[in-house]
């Protein structure tokens, strides 16, 4: 239960990158299921074969090599099948306080069918009619029949001598001698159903919607994540959304078309809502109705006094990024592309996000730029290049004279708030994109540090063909 838990821990910090890069078109679920399991297995053979091979040859029950590899395979398997149902858990409920939950009810049960919490006759009756289902119980009886079938056990205290333990494992244990290497191919089947289920989860489940499940009740846990997996019917989800939950849906609607200009539309979805001077009022929030945008020269755009959060939906839309709630419909064109993908757009776009929680507080500024350079880069490009095209990055963001100082953070001393601002702009500066996105850059600086901020971005502007930053501030 302990190794489950933990593995449920690791997955839900992980599962947050995985849903950042993915959100980004950088990352398939396919990828990140292989690279987790492959990674887990190549971790875990060393302590497998230590923790194997105190256990098996101290136990000197069955001294031979081949029930010896045997028992470790077992072991090495039932360790993925965790694995993987540790990342299905977690793709579910994207939650490690409602994945734990579900992990430890789930060995729960399959410890009960493996009879390790109760005796075998006074288990239900259904657990008796399901055991496959349990990778615990395959487990314990393919290490039951690997240790002990065609050994003899002597119990000379009832006068009976050496006695055959194959007849103990078939009669009263229930377990068939030489049931080995069946066990291994049921494991393999569960490894395949848990891994199947996570990209499934992954790939149809979206992080907003299973986050937002938390404040739902469990009738509606159960119904939308049935919808969420299979169906995927909006219409019905937010019907049932309005019955279960106490909160008023966030679904709304984008449509964009091109024409002598390129007009976006985006309309909340929410009962009783009042159309007012271009904007969608509800009881809730206000948020952008219609915006028309035409770019044909380098420029710098600025969007602001829209409303709360709603410069941020509308670079998303720009982008392709918007969550599954907001339907995309009609045609965007960018460069003569229709429709581009967010990954075409990230390749000639940067987009800087208004938090820095993601700069890594024990790097300096160079050395984060330089780590984003080699990461993000060309691998073709020589290093000298890089090493320069970092340097410059230093100069334009005006970081110079703190560039070998600790980025830092809240709890660590370092650069600034409003230093740490511009190193994020510089991180996307590396690539030189041809479009440059500031996700309110200004947010949670003060007003001296803001008006600096504005003018590294105004600097920017000159040096790129477009560049759109939101803010309220200013």
């Amino acid at each position: 239960m302990g190794g489950l838990l933990f593995t449920v821990y690791l997955e839900s910090r992980s599962i947050k990158v995985f849903d950042r890069e993915y959100r980004d078109g950088l990352y398939s679920p396919l990828v990140y299921l292989i690279s987790s399991m492959t990674i887990y297995t190549a971790s875990v053979i060393l302590p497998s074969l230590a923790h194997v091979s105190i256990c098996y040859w101290l136990a000197g029950i069955q001294p031979r090599f081949d029930r010896f590899v045997m028992f470790l395979v077992t072991f090495l398997l039932g360790g993925i099948v965790r694995r993987a149902l540790a990342m299905a858990c977690v793709a579910l409920t994207r939650s490690f306080a409602q994945s734990t939950l579900l992990a430890s009810t789930l060995q729960l049960f399959f410890g009960m069918s493996a009879g390790y919490l109760t005796l075998p006759r006074q288990m239900p009756v259904i657990v008796n009619l399901i055991p496959y289902l349990s990778y615990i119980r395959i487990e314990y009886t393919s290490y039951v029949s690997i240790l002990f079938s065609d050994t003899m056990i002597d119990i000379s205290e009832l006068h009976l001598g050496l006695y055959p333990m194959n007849d103990v494992l078939y009669g009263k244990l229930e377990i068939h001698p030489h049931y080995y290497p069946g066990p291994m191919f049921f494991l393999l089947i569960h490894i395949a159903f848990y891994a199947g289920a996570t990209l499934v989860l992954l790939d149809c489940i979206s992080p907003e919607s299973a986050a937002s499940t938390t404040k739902r009740s469990g009738a509606f846990f159960i119904i939308g994540g049935i919808l969420d997996l299979f169906v995927k019917w909006d219409t019905v989800k937010g019907w049932l959304i309005r019955i279960f939950s106490r909160n008023k849906p966030d679904s709304g609607h984008l449509r964009t078309s091109d024409g002598s200009s390129n007009e976006a539309e985006l309309k909340q979805a929410y009962p009783r809502e009042q159309e007012r001077d271009g904007i969608a009022e509800s009881t809730n929030r206000l948020v952008v109705y219609s915006q028309r945008l035409v770019t044909r020269d380098p420029v710098s755009i600025r969007v602001r006094n829209l409303s709360i959060s709603c410069e941020t939906t509308l670079l998303d839309a720009l982008l392709r990024r918007n969550p599954e709630t907001f339907k995309l419909m009609g045609d965007i064109h960018f460069n003569g592309t229709r429709n581009p993908t967010v990954k075409q757009m990230s390749s000639v776009s940067g987009y800087c996000h208004q938090h820095d929680g993601f700069l890594l507080s024990h790097l300096t500024v160079r050395e984060t730029l330089r780590y984003a350079a080699n990461l993000s880069m060309d691998a073709m490009i020589p290093k000298l290049e890089r090493l320069a095209r970092v340097e410059e990055t230093i100069d334009v963001i005006g970081l110079r004279e703190c560039a070998d100082i600790l980025v830092g953070d809240d709890d660590t001393s370092g650069c600034s708030g409003g230093q740490r601002r511009r190193v994020s702009i510089g991180l996307q500066l590396i690539l030189e994109p041809s479009c440059l996105f500031l996700d309110e850059p200004t947010t949670g600086l003060d007003s001296a540090t803001g008006i600096v901020i504005l003018g590294v971005a105004e600097a920017v502007a000159l040096l790129w063909d477009l560049m759109i930053w939101a803010t309220y501030q200013f």
